[in-house]
């Protein structure tokens, strides 16, 4: 993918809801990082996206363009627990299992 900091295929992006406000993130596997000593096959748990198009496969956060690859999964919560687990590396899935299993960290 041309002019991107970060390629990432399995992606999965995340709309944490609380009250009016929605804050985004992207989860995925590493292909190219460009910018970054991260290796292939690695994940990766953005910050929050400043800004997305999905017709050309891109979001933005504050520090990184990330392309993403392959198909790719949108999911919505009001639980931001969750994102601490996806920052340590789970899926949101898993993340979401976790937090409704009550585990406190990792």
């Amino acid at each position: 993918m041309n002019n991107v900091d970060c390629s990432i295929k399995h992606w999965q992006v995340v709309t944490f809801i609380h009250d009016d406000a929605k804050h985004k993130v992207v989860r995925g596997i590493i292909i190219d990082d460009c910018r970054r000593p991260f290796e292939p096959g690695y994940w990766v748990c953005s910050t929050p996206i400043i800004y997305e198009n999905f017709d050309k496969n891109i979001v933005q956060t504050k520090n990184t363009l990330y392309g993403l690859v392959g198909e790719g999964e949108f999911h919505e919560t009001d639980n931001f627990k969750i994102y601490d687990f996806m920052y340590q590396g789970l899926t949101f899935q898993q993340a979401k299992w976790a937090v409704e299993n009550g585990a406190e960290t990792l």
